[in-house]
C-alpha cells in the first residue's frame, strides 16, 4: 500500500507508544478476523470436502481448539471495552497468526457442495500479514514491529541515535 498524504508530508504520529491503544488493538483483532474470513488459515487447518478435496476453506473448530490449547484469545468474541485483552494476549495472537497464515488463492467454486476449494501461498500470506500489522503499528504511533513472526519493541529514538 502506498503511503498516505500525512506520511509523505511528515505529519504521522511518532512511533513512541509502548502500550496498545483501543484503535490499534481493535485494528489488529479485525485484521486477524478478516484473514480468518478470507480462509487464510485453511492451509494449516483445512476443511475437508466430502468429495475428497483437501482444501475447502478453514476448519474453524480445529483452529479454535488449537488456539484454546495455546491459551490464546479467540478474536471472534466481542471485546469487553471495560477490560480489553492485554497487549501480550494481542501480540501472542498476532505471532500465532503469522505462523499459520497462508494467502488463499484461486478459489474454485464447487457447486455440488456449495463451497470453494483453494490453493495457498504461505510466504506471500506471511509477507502481506506482516505488512498489514506493521502498518497498523506505524499509523497508530506504536513502538512495535512484526519481524520474522515476532513482535519486537523498537528502540527509543534517543537510544537509536546514540548507537549510530
Amino acid at each position: 500500500m502506498k503511503k498516505f498524504y500525512t506520511e509523505r508530508h511528515g505529519s504521522i504520529k511518532p512511533r513512541i507508544a509502548e502500550v496498545l491503544d483501543d484503535a490499534a488493538r481493535s485494528a489488529l483483532l479485525t485484521l486477524v478476523c478478516a484473514r480468518m474470513d478470507e480462509e487464510w488459515f485453511g492451509l494449516a487447518f483445512p476443511e475437508k470436502c466430502s468429495d475428497g478435496y483437501a482444501y475447502a476453506g478453514t476448519d474453524f473448530g480445529k483452529l479454535k481448539a488449537t488456539m484454546t490449547g495455546y491459551g490464546l484469545l479467540w478474536p471472534r468474541e466481542p471485546v469487553d471495552h471495560d477490560a480489553p485483552p492485554d497487549d501480550g494476549a494481542i501480540f501472542d495472537l498476532v505471532e500465532f497468526s503469522y505462523e499459520y497464515v497462508a494467502e488463499a488463492l484461486y478459489p474454485e467454486f464447487h457447486s455440488y457442495m456449495s463451497h470453494s476449494h483453494y490453493t495457498y501461498d504461505q510466504e506471500s500470506g506471511r509477507q502481506k500479514f506482516a505488512l498489514d500489522v506493521n502498518r497498523i503499528f506505524e499509523r497508530n504511533g506504536m513502538a512495535f514491529e512484526l519481524v520474522d513472526g515476532e513482535v519486537i519493541r523498537l528502540a527509543p529514538a534517543v537510544i537509536d541515535d546514540e548507537l549510530v
